[in-house]
């Protein structure tokens, strides 16, 4: 990477940021930015690489007068800008503040002792899960399936080790013994955002290693080269690490919140886009008045300027996404995607002796209201008065079965077809009713000579 003067980072971020402001536009909060740092000879990197994040969010507006104040001392803007005093005439009335304070800074550098470089034209060695393997170097094979063996073969993907195996590899090392420099970077971050209804205070640590002094190998004149970066260069890397890991703790503190502009089911179209922040495979939801009751929830699938088009993938039964709703991002509801079940079932002579307890986990299939559509459950039957026995697990004697479900049709109230297979009993065929977690269930054998009645939870 090519060495970047301070000055020059600074002049390019402060450009982009003065394009973003002037072309973005939203009731988004204004914002300054305080960065202190008493590294003062990497306060500027800081600052420019923290305001850039900031704004690459998308979440707020910042206000830039003072900083381009402080930088006009510095530099001259004139050749960058048409007329200086109209953009730092440009005011805005500020909505709040993030001030960010970088403390316990900590750099040194360590080393560590290498053994093996990588050398892709003659290298000897390949690293497998027990470590560095000598090869013959330069003999590749193939595996030959009509004799189950290793023929030679220019093309082939495999070597042949000074072990006898052979080994599947593309990266190959030699042995050269050297140091590797590292740069450490250790720094806690406090930071403080207040801004209308947005309040949040918190901290965290920033920890970066970079190499310092790196090699490659030079095969053809069998040496190694050294690489090196500057201190400014590795301390670029820490400054975006720090930016990168203070958006991600802002993201969640400002909502995006848009409405439904159009709908073709099961698309939606919503009136905010790439200027107000919106990521493809981020969420929004439509909540309801309450603002705690779900009523719909949005995949963002592809993203404009001022619009981004979402896939509907939940909506509560009786309910329907219409233009006008108000949607907020959010997080997306995990389905847990397990089925689980227990149940409890009698025979057709209603005795108590033959009376059976299931318990099965499986996996489900869910349509657009999170309604089980379908499910595939593996488990064990026991029965009932080996359970209630006082002699304990020892007379437990489960019998192994798998049992799965389709929905035939449902509303509220869903009808199941059943199928089930005992693996040492036979084979059951059946119908389920379920409602929410409920469920009754009829089976009976394909000749008709046995039937099971019973009912437990379903999830």
């Amino acid at each position: 990477m090519g060495h970047v003067s301070v000055g020059k980072l600074k002049v390019i971020s402060f450009v982009l940021l003065f394009f973003l402001t002037v072309f973005s536009f939203g009731q988004k909060p204004v914002i300054s930015v305080d960065v202190e740092f008493d590294e003062q000879s990497f306060k500027k990197i800081a600052e420019s690489v923290v305001f850039d994040e900031v704004y690459e969010s998308r979440k707020f507006k910042v206000l830039l007068q003072d900083a381009l104040s402080e930088l006009s001392k510095e530099l001259v803007l004139q050749d960058l800008f048409s007329n200086q005093n109209i953009v730092l005439s440009d005011a805005q009335a500020v909505d709040g503040q993030l001030k960010v304070v970088v403390s316990n800074f900590d750099f040194y550098t360590t080393q560590t002792l290498n053994e093996y470089i990588e050398n892709p034209v003659t290298g000897e060695y390949i690293l497998t899960a027990n470590g560095y393997v000598k090869i013959h170097a330069g003999e590749r094979y193939s595996y030959d399936s009509s004799t189950s063996r290793y023929i030679q073969d220019s093309d082939g993907t495999y070597v042949r080790g000074y072990d006898g195996k052979y080994y599947s590899a593309y990266t190959f090392y030699s042995f050269v013994p050297h140091n590797k420099v590292y740069y450490v970077l250790k720094a806690r971050v406090d930071y403080s955002l207040s801004a209308k209804d947005l309040k949040k205070t918190d901290s965290f640590d920033v920890f970066t290693q970079v190499a310092a002094r790196d090699y490659i190998y030079d095969p053809y004149n069998n040496r190694m080269l050294s690489v090196q970066k500057s201190k400014n260069e590795v301390f670029g890397y820490f400054s975006t690490a720090l930016a990168k890991k203070l958006r991600d703790e802002l993201m969640a503190t400002y909502k995006i919140t848009g409405y439904v502009k159009s709908v073709r089911f099961p698309r939606t179209i919503l009136d905010v886009g790439d200027k107000d922040g919106v990521k493809v495979d981020g969420t929004f939801k439509i909540l309801a008045p309450d603002q705690k009751t779900e009523l719909s929830e949005l995949k963002v699938i592809r993203t404009g300027g001022d619009y981004s088009e979402c896939e509907i993938t939940y909506v509560k039964k009786g309910y329907s996404v219409k233009p006008g709703d108000v949607a907020v991002e959010s997080n997306a509801t995990f389905i847990f995607p397990l089925s689980l079940s227990i149940s409890y079932r009698m025979g057709n002579t209603f005795n108590f002796d033959t009376s059976e307890v299931s318990l099965m986990i499986g996996l489900k299939k869910i349509d657009i209201h999170r309604d089980v559509t379908s499910y595939l459950n593996f488990g064990a039957t026991f029965l009932a008065k080996d359970l209630t026995n006082s002699s304990g697990s020892n007379s437990l004697q489960p019998t192994f079965e798998v049992s799965g479900g389709f929905r035939l049709f449902g509303n509220g109230i869903s009808i199941y077809g059943l199928g089930m297979v005992k693996l040492e009993d036979t084979a059951y065929v059946g119908l389920g009713l379920k409602f929410g977690i409920l469920n009754i269930e009829a089976f009976t054998t394909l000749s008709f000579d046995k039937f099971l009645f019973g009912g437990g939870l379903l999830w």
